[in-house]
């Protein structure tokens, strides 16, 4: 997921991540400072297309309080644990408009072949 798209915002979406190559995903969540009455939520959700309409998966959302400030948290997605039909993924953070340091990775276990095959465009070359 490009990290440029988790700003100081209310609402922020993930890239979209095509399922149909991954068996699971793990989203992992890393706080700095959280302000004092910031509230925030992070959830994963699913749809039948790309561009389609979005629905949270149940189980896979985790909300975040000022008082978790330097504290980490992992959803983990399995593909059959989707929406029946859905084949992609999103990530959404809503905040509180407060500024907050937040950094949100999505990692993936490829169905086939290594992970680096199906990276987004702007990963420079892998060294292996």
């Amino acid at each position: 997921t490009d990290q440029t798209a988790f700003r100081v915002k209310t609402r922020t979406d993930s890239d979209v991540i095509d399922m149909s190559l991954w068996s699971e995903i793990l989203v992992i969540i890393e706080l700095g400072v959280i302000a004092a009455s910031a509230t925030n939520t992070v959830t994963v959700k699913d749809s039948d297309a790309s561009a389609g309409t979005y629905t949270t998966i149940t189980g896979k959302t985790q909300a975040i309080v000022n008082t978790d400030d330097a504290k980490q948290f992992l959803i983990s997605v399995k593909a059959e644990e989707m929406n029946t039909g859905a084949r992609y993924i999103k990530v959404t953070q809503d905040n509180s408009a407060h500024s907050q340091l937040m950094s949100i990775l999505v990692l993936g276990r490829p169905k086939y072949g290594p992970a680096t095959d199906n990276d987004l465009s702007s990963v420079q070359p892998v060294v292996v």
